[in-house]
């Protein structure tokens, strides 16, 4: 029995952890097209890249 209750645990924390690393990939690829984009729009001209660089959000998450 307890070996069963082990192994369940396992399960949920190797779960938990594929969440987690899961969450981290897509934050990982989403910063990764923005940097492309903002590449991209740094070509294009440097008025789009100064609106790229200061998103409404990031104040949010820093504060």
């Amino acid at each position: 029995m307890q070996a069963k209750t082990d192994h369940s645990g396992n399960i949920i924390v190797i779960g938990l952890f594929a969440i987690v690393v899961t969450l981290l990939s897509i934050g990982a690829i989403g910063e990764m097209i923005a940097g492309f984009v903002a590449r991209v729009r740094n070509f294009s001209g440097h008025r789009a890249k100064e609106q790229y660089e200061e998103p409404a959000y990031q104040s949010e998450d820093l504060h």
